[in-house]
């Protein structure tokens, strides 16, 4: 099994994220495709390759827990699982906004609720950025 895979989200995402971690999320749409589908996280092989998906937001670096099985997607050129994935195994690999300074504040209020999940280093990336 490979080390890593990428995903992107919204940075208003990310507070939760790094809370909760990913949940498997129901998709919806016109197509006779979304109906089908059941809830899943999706991975791509790379960070170039996430970030469309991401929106502007966030890429995150993720390791899969021992026992989630990866499947290869059949309608896009990427992964998914269907299990949640704990937040002890997400890290923040790229932010693409400039909305750093806005999220210091969401992130120090789950720190705050969940300090097993947060430390500081994740707080002086953004900084950083």
């Amino acid at each position: 099994m490979r080390k890593y895979y990428y995903h992107g989200t919204a940075t208003e995402n990310l507070p939760n994220i790094l809370k909760h971690g990913l949940l498997p999320q129901e998709r919806t749409g016109d197509s006779p495709y979304w109906e089908r589908v059941t809830r899943r996280i999706y991975l791509l092989d790379t960070p170039e390759e996430v970030e469309w998906y991401a929106h502007g937001g966030v890429i995150l670096r993720v390791r899969i827990p021992s026992g989630i099985m990866v499947k290869q997607s059949m309608y896009t050129e990427g992964y998914y699982v269907t299990k949640p994935i704990p937040p002890t195994h997400i890290e923040v690999y790229k932010f693409l906004s400039q909305q750093i300074p806005q999220l210091t504040t969401s992130l120090t209020k789950a720190k705050n609720s969940s300090s097993d999940v947060l430390d500081n280093s994740l707080l002086t990336i953004i900084y950083l950025s």
